[in-house]
């Protein structure tokens, strides 16, 4: 007898991530949608996936052509960038680190978070508020 299996979507990108779709937009994880959530609520301006950051160009090596690596940030506002990392991949260290020289070699002065969790997209969106209420007092 053969046992049927459920056939799972599985999100490649993002380790153990649960897509899903809210207010039409399809997120590629709940911490994805929840970060969204807790931005509208706070009425902070940001675009989900909408900037990508190229970090290598593209060019030839041996006569073999090698792409460009981009990096796609979750969220981007005017003052921030937020990524949402619930589990790491093997390459997003290095991505980062990459992503986070080429904010320096452009003088990009946008804060930039890493949220694992709720928790953290709470506090993220307090500094956010507290750095935005500081600026605009000024």
């Amino acid at each position: 007898m053969r046992v049927k299996r459920k056939k799972t979507t599985q999100n490649k990108k993002v380790q153990n991530a649960t897509p899903n779709v809210y207010n039409g937009i399809k997120f590629r994880s709940k911490l994805e949608t929840y970060t969204y959530k807790k931005l509208e609520q706070a009425k902070i301006n940001a675009e989900y996936e909408m900037h990508r950051f190229e970090l290598i160009p593209a060019f030839t090596f041996l006569g073999k052509k090698i792409r460009a690596m981009t990096y796609l940030p979750d969220f981007v506002g005017d003052s921030f960038i937020i990524e949402c990392k619930g589990f790491g991949n093997d390459a997003w260290p290095l991505r980062e680190k990459l992503f986070k020289y080429k904010l320096f070699l452009t003088q990009d002065n946008r804060e930039f978070y890493v949220v694992h969790n709720q928790k953290e997209v709470d506090n993220c969106i307090n500094r956010i508020l507290t750095k935005n209420d500081s600026n605009s007092n000024q």
